[in-house]
């Protein structure tokens, strides 16, 4: 038995076989799909394989799911029952696959105020005031900085694990068994003639739990609560503290001309401070560094469990599906 099976990685909707092959239909997304339950009759094989050679992109193939031998209808349906179960879980995927880049990620600098403004008495009053500078315009941001480069992450990395968007993780693995249930629908049908199955039977849409998605897409999951715990443990070490940073910016002083005395010209030091620029790329650089280490410890938990969702969802769909196979059985004794 044969069967024309559709890349949707490669097909682009052109709808040049659609047209011209009756074992061919729009889906949803404007893309081919086989006909569910339609096995390719040998009269058509030349008018198939020519809508397959022409194919622009090369997405379409015949498939041959010839088992060796006759067999009657109930060893067809034990055998795809027995293919149905044996479909394995979805692995959880390695961390590496959600792996934070810190190049990836710019932060800017901002400029300070009152760089260069000698008004200053003491050495250690010019420091005090730069780096009371520096926590206004960029320290006291911490948070918001990292929640800010958190939903970049989350969009680029960790969107494809709760959406049911095109390139989401669970898209090959529903074709491949949309794929199988098509097969199933085609050799039961060409072994038992036309079989009253459910329209969307070859469909197979799965994905993690819609409440858990939509927390997800809300950042009520993966989101602002665990920036709040890097924040939190950011802010605990002592080399990330505000304090760790005024060496980085630098100091200057004058002698200013205060008039002439008794015992000749006066001066008085005035002191400023000024590349506070230092101390923002350095708090930047920790920031990277910091969301490097814990982002794939912190949203492990988060990613599997959405996996932990989509199989137990995955096992009760499939269940549902051998289940009308198993009835369409008893109906064709």
């Amino acid at each position: 038995m044969k069967y024309i099976e559709v890349n949707k990685k490669l097909c682009e909707g052109c709808g040049l076989c659609i047209i011209n092959c009756s074992y061919l239909q729009e889906d949803d997304d404007g893309d081919a799909e086989a006909v569910k339950g339609r096995a390719v009759l040998e009269q058509d094989l030349p008018a198939v394989k020519k809508v397959i050679k022409e194919c622009p992109v090369k997405a379409l193939k015949l498939v041959d799911t010839n088992r060796g031998g006759k067999k009657d209808f109930d060893d067809i349906k034990k055998s795809l029952i027995k293919e149905l179960k044996e479909i394995k879980e979805l692995p959880y995927p390695r961390t590496s696959e959600y792996q934070f880049k810190k190049e990836e990620y710019d932060i800017e600098w901002p400029d300070a105020a009152g760089e260069r403004d000698y008004e200053y008495s003491s050495y250690e009053k010019a420091v005090q005031a730069g780096t009371r500078e520096f926590d206004r315009i960029m320290y006291s941001k911490c948070e918001i900085i990292m929640l800010r480069i958190f939903m970049e992450y989350k969009t680029t990395y960790l969107k494809k694990f709760y959406s049911d968007e095109k390139g989401n993780y669970y898209e090959e693995n529903n074709k491949k068994i949309s794929d199988l249930l098509l097969r199933c629908a085609a050799e039961l049908s060409e072994e038992n003639g036309e079989l009253d199955l459910p329209e969307d039977f070859a469909e197979f849409k799965v994905y993690p739990d819609r409440a858990l998605r939509r927390e997800c897409e809300r950042n009520e999951v993966m989101g602002k609560d665990i920036v709040s715990k890097i924040y939190e443990n950011f802010r605990k070490e002592s080399y990330h503290k505000l304090s760790a940073y005024k060496d980085y910016i630098e100091v200057d002083q004058i002698e200013e001309y205060m008039g002439s005395g008794f015992f000749g010209d006066k001066f008085k030091t005035k002191w400023c401070y000024y590349r506070v620029y230092l101390a923002e790329k350095q708090l930047a650089e920790d920031i990277l560094s910091e969301l490097y280490f814990s982002f794939p410890d912190m949203v492990e938990r988060d990613v599997e469990r959405l996996i932990d969702h989509y199989n137990w969802d995955m096992k009760k769909e499939l269940e549902h599906k051998i289940e009308i196979i198993q009835k369409i059985q008893k109906k064709t004794r």
